[in-house]
């Protein structure tokens, strides 16, 4: 829109915009209506399963004290693929077992996290944008809002020998969260029922946060008048807050690079702790680009057909005799 009015005020016309799509106000009424619906309240058995809270906790370089988890004690540590490895990432990896970017990305994030804590499981809480499409009379194309979903995963490679099965278990892992997240949020903040938001508000929160926010490229290639300051936007919060995670991973792609950024606390982790968690993250996400740009891998797993309700060994059987 801004791109827009800068370049009809300079043309010398009016300003017009598209029109307006529904209300924030709307879509919340909307969604308060659909956290309390039979097909949300059926979802929460999934979300108080305990299975999904079990945790290794993450080992701390300094002794862990939640108060000193402080936003003024914040630190960065960014870490980037090359060109060549983001365009194969964006184009080459999906077609080897249809997957979406966040399938590969948290299958990278296992390794390194097994490696480090010693536990066979990553608890984790995702990130999601929130826009999704429930309801066929309301458009949030153009509503402007912070639409966002949280919520918590459990994440588990049985083989970390074959990465294309990895890749395909954590792909249906995800794939089996019930309406990609949505639910949980819903549950918890606008369930009508007090029991159901006092059991979800007393779950455990998970220690690691994660993030992929897109192509940011491709909003920008839409207002070429318009570009990322090389200069820091300072925090968006205030500094005096505590933080609600140890560890936070925020990737998006800019100027052609996926780059994921691993915040944390210096009161609880040395630098070259998240340093060398980092690097590994992006030498075992190489690795799996590597495996999927090879023409000899390749596969799909249930979800790529729910219509036919098969078991994974089932599906492979059939998919061998064609």
């Amino acid at each position: 829109d801004l791109h827009t009015a800068y370049q009809q005020l300079k043309e010398g016309q009016p300003v017009k915009l598209l029109p307006k799509t529904c209300s924030f106000k709307l879509w919340t009424e909307k969604l308060m209506e659909y956290a309390n619906s039979k097909q949300t309240i059926n979802e929460l058995d999934y979300w108080l399963d305990d299975t999904l809270f079990i945790s290794n906790p993450l080992p701390t370089d300094y002794p862990y004290d939640k108060d000193k988890n402080t936003l003024v004690s914040c630190d960065n540590i960014l870490v980037s693929l090359n060109k060549e490895d983001t365009t194969s990432l964006l184009h080459d990896v999906p077609k080897a077992y249809n997957t979406q970017i966040n399938d590969v990305l948290l299958t990278a994030l296992v390794f390194p996290f097994e490696q480090w804590t010693g536990g066979k499981t990553l608890n984790i809480e995702l990130e999601g944008h929130g826009r999704e499409e429930l309801f066929d009379d309301i458009d949030v194309s153009r509503t402007l809002g912070w639409f966002t979903a949280l919520y918590p995963a459990v994440l588990r490679v049985q083989n970390k020998c074959d990465l294309g099965e990895s890749i395909k278990s954590i792909k249906e892992q995800l794939r089996g969260i019930p309406n990609k997240g949505l639910g949980f949020g819903l549950l918890k903040y606008l369930s009508r029922d007090d029991e159901i938001r006092s059991k979800l508000h007393v779950l455990p929160q998970p220690e690691i946060s994660f993030n992929y926010l897109g192509q940011f490229d491709n909003v920008l290639s839409k207002a070429p008048v318009i570009k990322l300051a090389e200069e820091s936007a300072g925090p968006d919060s205030t500094l005096l807050g505590k933080r609600n995670h140890l560890l936070n991973m925020n990737g998006l792609i800019t100027d052609g690079v996926l780059k994921m950024n691993f915040t944390y606390s210096r009161n609880i982790h040395k630098k070259e702790t998240i340093e060398h968690l980092a690097h590994n993250y992006v030498s075992v996400l190489q690795s799996l680009i590597e495996h999927c740009r090879s023409p000899e891998t390749g596969g799909y797993t249930v979800s790529d057909f729910p219509g036919a309700r098969l078991k994974q060994g089932e599906l492979e059987s059939f998919l061998g005799e064609l």
